[in-house]
């Protein structure tokens, strides 16, 4: 390798470790490429309309698409990325989690399948806790 040069995978690693640092959503996704994601019917996003405690909010995502990748943000979070899947190919991808909520806000997951982005959002209303406490 060249002097001075970076292997692709530390590079594409610095970006999305870059996204998870206290920026507006909507620079995290010119970051990461993704802010003309076009919204799909084919990403199933299960979040609860309230949420009773923001530091566990449970969520699914699933999707026929033959995704790559998953990310999930929380647009009023300090952080707003708040978790990424990878899949193996040829796997209908499925994930659960618990997610922290700071306050009221939508949840955007998007979906990276054939070299482009896909989304689906929820809002959510945070009744006690969040990041903040």
């Amino acid at each position: 390798m060249a002097a001075g040069l970076t292997p692709w995978p530390v590079q594409a690693g610095n970006r999305v470790r870059r996204a998870f640092l206290p920026e507006p959503m909507e620079r995290v996704l010119a970051d990461l490429g993704a802010d003309a994601a076009e919204p799909s019917s084919a990403i199933k996003l299960l979040l609860p309309d309230v949420a009773e405690d923001g530091t566990a909010v449970q969520m699914s995502l699933a999707t026929t698409l033959p995704a790559r990748r998953a990310l999930v943000l929380v647009r009023r979070n300090r952080i707003p990325l708040v978790a990424e899947f990878e899949f193996a190919p040829g796997t209908l991808p499925f994930v659960a989690a618990r997610i922290k909520m700071a306050e009221d806000s939508e949840v955007l997951a998007l979906v990276e399948a054939e070299g482009r982005w896909y989304s689906a959002s929820r809002q959510v209303k945070v009744t006690v806790g969040g990041c903040g406490g």
